[in-house]
């Protein structure tokens, strides 16, 4: 069948399978009710929300060739954060990303609704899907197809809860990085000079969406600076609390007579500590050469007299350079 299945459809299987399987679960291929597949579902492939220790579900199923399977989550805790979400995965040390799917719906009287699909999919608001008595189903879809069609592999599909983490600050340093300024338009063209300690930061009060912290500000007095306005983007693991990526922009309204602008941005940064009191805080930081490898920066600034223009043109991280992404709680401004 899988031969004859190929010959007829020659396009990889991962361009029509998961729609094919999504249609088949909607009833539109042979008028199958939903609620067939939903009994099918094995217990060891549910899952419910019924307390705040319930943020971690592993289903481990043994995959064949162009296959599915159906899992189910119940949130059943009213109690849970208005801003709980849940995160699904699927990954395998067998097959390609390319060929595994997770496509997740929301049910509700047999009616199911589409979230979306990927091989990770955040399902928010799950305090509103308790109330409203909403489960969540999710499939995971092998597209992969290899001759002679019988391979079976194990996959790995995760259910973790996400709420958002309680800081409230964060700020992005760096320090003792080598930087080289020139001259690049108008004044005399005088301007080259290297820096040993060259030193930026990027801080902002913020908010959670998931594990992705946003903060912007504007108009805010530095004494180190200046007048700066900017925006800082940092997304956190929940579980290892490594920082995974961040962005950092800013705009300087020196002391000096210039408008300085720079930006930073990279990944990953380690955890480095975490203490609760008296405030949360979280750390994570790099240390010498590797710093480098984990960013990427730019610096400008702009004099209106003279009026000319001066750029960090080249950086260089050495033995002392650190990098750090610090989090905490903080009721000031």
């Amino acid at each position: 069948p899988m031969y004859a299945l190929f010959d007829v459809l020659p396009d990889p299987a991962y361009n029509w399978w998961p729609h094919f399987v999504d249609e088949y679960l909607n009833g539109h291929i042979y008028g199958v009710g939903t609620d067939l597949f939903l009994s099918a579902i094995p217990e060891m492939y549910k899952y419910t929300i019924q307390s705040a220790s319930d943020t971690l579900a592993e289903f481990s199923p043994l995959s064949k060739q162009v296959s599915a399977e159906l899992y189910q989550i119940t949130p059943d805790y009213p109690l849970i954060s208005e801003d709980a979400q849940i995160e699904l995965s699927i990954t395998s040390q067998e097959i390609d990303p390319d060929y595994l799917t997770l496509l997740v719906y929301k049910i509700k009287d047999g009616t199911l609704t589409y979230i979306g699909e990927g091989n990770k999919v955040s399902v928010p608001n799950l305090r509103e899907l308790t109330a409203d008595d909403y489960e969540i189903i999710a499939v995971s879809v092998n597209s992969f197809n290899d001759e002679p069609f019988t391979t079976i592999e194990p996959l790995l599909v995760r259910a973790r809860v996400i709420t958002p983490p309680e800081y409230n600050w964060c700020r992005v340093d760096m320090g003792n990085l080598k930087v080289h300024i020139r001259e690049v338009d108008g004044g005399s063209g005088g301007t080259d000079i290297w820096y040993d300690e060259w030193y930026s930061e990027w801080e902002g009060k913020g908010s959670w969406d998931g594990n992705t912290f946003t903060a912007s500000w504007a108009g805010r007095y530095e004494v180190s600076w200046g007048t700066t306005s900017g925006h800082l983007e940092v997304v956190l693991d929940p579980e290892t609390h490594d920082v995974l990526s961040f962005t950092g922009s800013r705009v300087i309204d020196s002391h000096y007579g210039y408008v300085a602008v720079d930006s930073i941005s990279g990944g990953p940064v380690e955890f480095n500590e975490q203490t609760t009191i008296p405030n949360p805080f979280l750390d994570c930081k790099v240390e010498g050469s590797t710093v480098c490898s984990r960013m990427s920066y730019t610096y400008t600034r702009t004099y209106t007299e003279p009026a000319k223009v001066e750029e960090m043109d080249q950086y260089v991280c050495q033995v002392n350079t650190v990098l750090y992404v610090t989090f905490w709680y903080w009721d000031g401004e």
